[in-house]
């Protein structure tokens, strides 16, 4: 019901002029490992600096436009692997010949500053946590993975704990799994549950507004989590087995076997599973209803030619009675009794000349997940059980040409995003004092409904003087909505917006640059949000059919230096959410409405270095505030000041961490949060390499055994306590 606009014109004009460009001169290099033997089909990334280059069979790239030397080279491996930063002073003509140290195990490696495969945007606070630190860490869930990096928090307790970037929760932070959206009709947003971090090679982080790549959603960033390609040229078994006591009861079981077909093509197949009896808080005291189990497999294939990559996968995952955690659990208990994700992926990747890419990414999935909310007995209360199904399936496609010279470098791209085929049912269970069922309600909530995204955005980063890189981005998004049937009825929803962003970077110094950037996105609200009535993870729910899409104004800043394994940057922002879609409680239901204006604006720390004898140190730390316009009241999900550092030490047999969190006390809790104390945990961990088949991990978590809330919710349950972790994995 608002403006459209003849879009499709000016994005063909875009498209066209990606191929004017006539490239002048690059980078040349050749990447070989410590051997000398070529390193083919690793990304390169310039640190500080979007976008990303592949190495060819013999292991040569070239990299357009030139950057300004000196600067950081970060390579990061097909299956995750991030090698040592390379420090480049000065280049020469023809190829210049890199050569790699081994990853992870003789040195430590600088993860800030590059996302590969995330077009981010120049001021975004960017972050990579690579497989090997997954397999050094083995954190339980994808949250779990992401808590050392600033600005990025936790909703919600237990299994489905959601991840938030910079406190835009909600479906406002776009989750990626395997270049596919993961979607849920969850109030909280998707959180990815199903997923076991031992199937992933990497997870990438921008924090900052995503809206020109991605379209909506992505107000607050972009995670994307990339599952491992198989391995070439050879046959190769990985496992990983583990157990937890203590804080965290769970076992986890992983196994991976990848076969080359041919020289240039290999498949893999993996298993893996978890169970979980439970957690106990910090003193030993139960945490109610935190128990779950889930399991999963995949099939992946990957061939490589001298005109590209292709990659499909097929995974399906099922999660079982997994429980949602609270404080009031013993009174009424929610958990998911089932979770279900079924995805079919593929991509093309190629690079038809040194200046030119082309990118085509596609993928099909279905996904169900039932909520239950279970109000026990008592003397004077009788059971009653409500539950709710919903179920949908999703369609992306995905297409981008990209261009580079000497001067600069453009992507335009069309973005098709689906979610169709969506059902939702209830149904409420009513029981007498003797616990006999004497009432059954049904109810079809969402009888059939769907979304249809179509976007067409050119993104274009150039120089035009020595020092100075100017950056620009433009997106138009066309949003078609139908609901048939249910609780709302036939309703229908068309909408036309355009996002966008500008920045310019300035080399102050070597190594040192500033960075200034303003942008525009949308978000449209979910299909639940506007249609669904029935119980949540929280309560009962009530959509608003009548709501309008969100927009923003997101201002960032950012301030980086970087010389090799050294890094230190500054990030700031300052966001305005406008038609903000706020869920609020009147009486005993949740309902939604648009709440004029927010304000979410934060300070992002983010220093690493390499020190001698193979240890490294990191330090991340985040402040951020939020509250509406209209009468200055706090938001929800705006984490408390916190600071996070790590001292590790890796070595040719061994590895060990230390981590300490720092949270300050949360005196401004939002509307259903209520006021955290502050508190301080500590991880610590080591690792011995027996052989290349045999690793043995142990892990304490909380090692203090701290008792505090797992999230800032009102009705939060504890965080566990201490916990140990014992592990076993290797590469037969």
């Amino acid at each position: 019901m608002r403006r459209t606009l003849n879009w499709r014109s000016r994005a063909l004009i875009l498209l066209l002029f990606s191929f004017l460009a006539v490239p002048l001169f690059a980078f040349e290099g050749r990447l070989l490992d410590k051997d000398g033997k070529p390193l083919s089909g690793v990304h390169v990334t310039v640190a500080g600096r979007g976008g990303a280059v592949r190495t060819d069979a013999d292991g040569r790239f070239r990299i357009l436009p030139d950057p300004e030397w000196p600067a950081t080279l970060i390579v990061v491996g097909t299956r995750g692997e991030v090698f040592p930063p390379m420090y480049v002073s000065t280049t020469t003509a023809g190829t210049n010949e890199l050569r790699l140290e081994p990853a992870f195990q003789e040195s430590v490696t600088v993860t800030s500053g590059t996302t590969p495969n995330i077009d981010a945007p120049p001021a975004a606070g960017t972050f990579l946590v690579g497989g090997e630190e997954m397999e050094e860490r083995r954190p339980e869930h994808l949250v779990d993975a992401l808590e050392r990096v600033a600005g990025v928090s936790r909703r919600g307790e237990g299994p489905a704990g959601v991840p938030v970037v910079r406190g835009l929760a909600g479906g406002r932070t776009l989750m990626m799994l395997d270049d596919a959206r993961v979607t849920a009709e969850r109030r909280a947003g998707p959180s990815g549950t199903f997923l076991d971090p031992f199937v992933l090679g990497s997870i990438e982080v921008s924090r900052g507004p995503g809206s020109v790549a991605y379209g909506s959603d992505a107000f607050g960033g972009v995670i994307h989590a990339r599952p491992r390609d198989p391995v070439l040229g050879d046959s190769q078994l990985r496992y990983q087995a583990t157990s937890a006591f203590g804080g965290s009861q769970v076992r986890t079981g992983g196994v991976e076997y990848s076969h080359a077909l041919t020289s240039m093509s290999s498949i893999s197949g993996l298993l893996h599973a978890r169970q979980s009896d439970g957690s106990d808080a910090g003193g030993g005291d139960d945490i109610d209803n935190s128990a779950y189990e889930d399991r999963g497999g995949a099939l992946r294939y990957l061939l490589t030619t001298m005109r590209g990559v292709f990659r499909a996968n097929v995974a399906l995952n099922q999660g079982r009675d997994i429980g949602a955690p609270a404080a009031d659990s013993l009174v009424t208990r929610t958990y998911y009794p089932e979770e279900n994700s079924q995805r079919l992926t593929a991509s093309w990747e190629s690079s038809p000349t040194d200046a030119l890419t082309l990118e085509l990414r596609g993928s099909l999935s279905g996904y169900d997940i039932i909520t239950t909310r279970e109000r026990l007995p008592n003397p004077t209360t009788t059971r009653q059980i409500s539950s709710s199904d919903v179920q949908a399936n999703d369609a992306t496609l995905r297409a981008i040409v990209g261009h580079s010279d000497a001067n600069g470098r453009l992507r335009a791209g069309v973005d098709f995003t689906s979610r169709f085929n969506v059902h939702a049912f209830g149904r409420i269970e009513n029981f007498n004092l003797t616990d006999a069922r004497t009432t059954t309600i049904k109810e079809v909530s969402i009888a059939d409904a769907s979304k249809t995204d179509t976007g067409v955005f050119a993104l274009y980063d150039w120089s035009p003087v020595s020092r100075l890189t100017a950056s620009a981005g433009i997106r138009a998004d066309h949003v078609s909505i139908e609901n048939t049937g249910g609780f709302f009825g036939d309703r229908s929803v068309t909408n036309t917006e355009l996002s966008g962003h500008a920045a310019a970077t300035l080399s102050l110094a070597p190594n040192l640059t500033a960075t200034l950037q303003g942008a525009r996105g949308f978000r449209e609200p979910t299909l639940s949000d506007r249609y669904f009535r029935g119980v949540s993870g929280r309560g009962f729910v009530v959509g608003n059919p009548d709501l309008e899409a969100e927009t923003s104004t997101q201002f960032d800043g950012a301030l980086r230096w970087q010389r090799g394994s050294r890094s230190l940057a500054l990030l700031g922002y300052h966001y305005t959410i406008h038609d903000l879609v706020e869920r609020f409680r009147p009486g005993n239901d949740f309902l939604f409405r648009n709440r004029g204006e927010a304000k979410v604006k934060g300070i992002e720390l983010e220093f690493a270095s390499e020190l001698p004898r193979g240890f490294g140190v990191q330090v991340n730390g985040a402040w951020a505030r939020g509250e509406a316009v209209d009468d200055n009241a706090a938001l929800d999900d705006i984490a408390a000041p916190n600071l996070h550092a790590a001292l590790r030490w890796a070595g040719a047999s061994g590895s060990a961490f230390v981590h300490l969190f720092a949270v300050a006390e949360d005196d401004r809790p939002g509307p259903v949060e209520t006021n955290r104390d502050s508190y301080t945990t500590a991880d610590v961990g080591f690792g011995w390499t027996f052989t290349r088949a045999a690793e043995l991990r142990l892990q304490v978590r909380n090692v203090f055994d701290k008792r505090y809330p797992g999230s800032a919710d009102a009705n939060a349950a504890l965080a566990p306590g201490r916990s140990v972790m014992i592990g076993l994995g290797g590469t037969l």
